[in-house]
């Protein structure tokens, strides 16, 4: 009785029996089903909304992909960027590098149009995304180094060298670099670290072991130059003969280094460097008859060669020989159409000699390929200040900035330093001083230049100013150690030589440096003025041993 009580009667019961089951619900994502108390409850269709919502993410993921890759082709313009490099995740680092080689074919385009700015900031982003590229590397390190960053030069160069295909010609550069600038420890620490991967026959191999052992040399360390050249398979290309040839003369044993480098200038009659260290050989050991006439053989040899033509000159100049001379300068004023580099050597005979006609006769023969405009201008302005026309060079100055004021913009730095030997030339000391002083501190004024200036100077006879622009110069390039030791000579010279010890000091870390100048600074060091100086002892102890260990009769000869 209680059971029939409690049944309730089938027309009460809530079913669904009609076609096509349960109701839907959720546009089908769910449906409509009766609990055991009759009420009507949602039940989720799991399967289908997993489905749906995976759907729904790959079309999103998809329509993502779509607008991020119009963007990056259209926007930014990086055509080779597919469709599946930004919609595949496991493509997004094919997809990063494509981007920055775009950003660095960018950056080349800028540089096409001048517009270094923009081209450096292209070539930021475009390694960071695309490290493998070393042509942007080339490229960004060009800028660094242009700007004086020479450590953030060598580490974007040095980046590139842990990718697998390496051209011997980015390992020639990054070398080069450091040589340039005096990294002489960390190119041989580099070769250290480099050269143990690296296969005998391998190319980069010797130019590695080329430059390290370049560098030891420089620094005067023979045993660790002549291990590295020993790693070399190939022992008799010129390179590697030349740093023996050195390594032979700084030893004392300058027969074996005046051998191979003759040898060498015959297997070689092309090579400039080892016939000039040869005739400088001869000249240290005075046997001028020979190195005069190996240099009157290259320059008949080489007519177009502008070094061979230039120390013919100076040889007929030092032995004034005027008929000669004007033989040689005649013969090379012809050669001009064929050979315009020759012209730089005819100017800087002009400008040393005050040779005003000789200027004259190369301005005549402009225009030449190559050399740019008003150069015959400046070549007879140096050759009137050698021959003491001071008030004229600053009347033609002052003529040519209303005149031609793009002249002025164009050789800004040599009429500056024109100008500045001109004003102490008439007397204008005040002037000149303050001229000098904006020369040296101005933005972008290179060391070259200020050793040029300070040259003049000292040959004009200002050598108080001339020790002011070495010093500017060996404060810009630190590492120098031929300008530090072109300032020590002028102040040796001029008797005010008052740091000489500081001078010496930080002189014997740099690279070697001639045994002459060495040898003056330590009878100097040794005289009584400087008897109580700090360090003076151990100074004197470092110049002994440097000498000692370079017996050879003359110099380093440090390219």
């Amino acid at each position: 009785m209680t059971e029939e009580h409690n049944q309730k009667p089938p027309s009460a019961r809530l079913t669904f029996q009609g076609r096509g089951g349960p109701p839907s619900a959720l546009l089908g994502l769910a449906y409509w089903y009766p609990d055991d108390q009759g009420k009507l409850r949602l039940r989720l269709r799991w399967r289908r909304c997993l489905t749906t919502l995976a759907l729904l993410c790959l079309a999103g993921w998809l329509m993502l992909a779509t607008a991020a890759w119009w963007f990056v082709t259209s926007v930014r313009h990086v055509p080779d960027v597919s469709f599946l490099d930004i919609a595949l995740p496991h493509r997004w680092t094919v997809y990063q590098k494509k981007r920055g080689d775009a950003y660095i074919a960018m950056a080349e385009e800028a540089m096409e149009q001048k517009r270094y700015r923009a081209a450096f900031q292209l070539l930021r982003i475009g390694i960071a995304r695309s490290p493998g590229n070393l042509q942007g590397r080339l490229l960004l390190a060009g800028f660094y180094e242009a700007h004086g960053r020479i450590d953030l030069a060598s580490e974007t160069l040095e980046g590139g060298l842990n990718q697998a295909e390496v051209p011997p010609d980015y390992v020639t550069r990054y070398l080069q670099l450091l040589l340039n600038y005096r990294q002489d420890e960390r190119l041989i620490d580099a070769a250290r670290r480099w050269l143990p991967a690296l296969a005998p026959e391998d190319p980069k191999h010797a130019i590695l072991s080329l430059g390290a052992a370049q560098a030891a040399f420089l620094r005067g360390k023979y045993d660790l130059a002549e291990t590295f050249l020993a790693g070399i398979d190939n022992a008799h290309t010129p390179d590697v003969r030349i740093i023996r040839a050195r390594i032979a003369w700084d030893r004392g044993d300058a027969e074996t280094a005046i051998a191979t480098l003759r040898a060498l200038t015959r297997e070689a009659p092309d090579l400039h460097f080892p016939h000039q260290l040869l005739v400088t050989y001869l000249r240290e050991l005075g046997r001028t008859e020979e190195a005069d006439a190996l240099v009157a053989e290259r320059a008949a040899n080489f007519p177009g060669d502008p070094a061979a033509q230039k120390a013919l000159l100076a040889l007929y100049a030092s032995q004034d020989e005027p008929r000669r001379l004007e033989n040689a300068v005649r013969a090379n004023l012809e050669r001009l159409p064929q050979h315009p580099a020759l012209f730089y050597v005819l100017a800087d005979l002009a400008s040393k000699r005050g040779d005003v006609p000789l200027a004259e006769r190369l301005r005549r023969t402009l225009p030449l390929p190559g050399l740019p405009e008003g150069i015959g201008e400046l070549v007879e302005l140096e050759a009137r200040l050698a021959g003491g026309e001071y008030a004229r060079i600053l009347e033609a100055v002052e003529a040519l900035q209303k005149e031609n004021p793009a002249f002025l913009t164009t050789h800004r730095s040599a009429l500056f330093a024109l100008t500045i030997i001109a004003r102490f030339g008439v007397g204008d000391l005040e002037e000149a001083e303050a001229l000098l002083g904006e020369f040296i501190h101005q933005a972008g004024n290179r060391p070259d230049i200020l050793l040029a200036l300070a040259d003049r100077l000292d040959a004009a006879g200002y050598s108080e100013a001339a020790i002011r622009t070495l010093t500017a110069a060996a404060a810009a390039l630190p590492e120098d150690e031929t300008i530090l030791a072109r300032l020590i000579e002028a102040r040796l010279d001029l008797g005010t030589a008052d740091d000489l010890p500081a001078l010496t000091g930080k002189l014997l870390q740099m690279r070697q440096s001639p045994v002459s100048l060495l040898r003056r600074i330590r009878r100097v060091l040794a005289g009584d003025t400087y008897l109580y100086a700090p360090g003076r002892r151990a100074l004197l102890e470092q110049l002994d041993s440097e000498i000692a260990r370079r017996p050879g009769p003359g110099v380093s000869h440090a390219r």
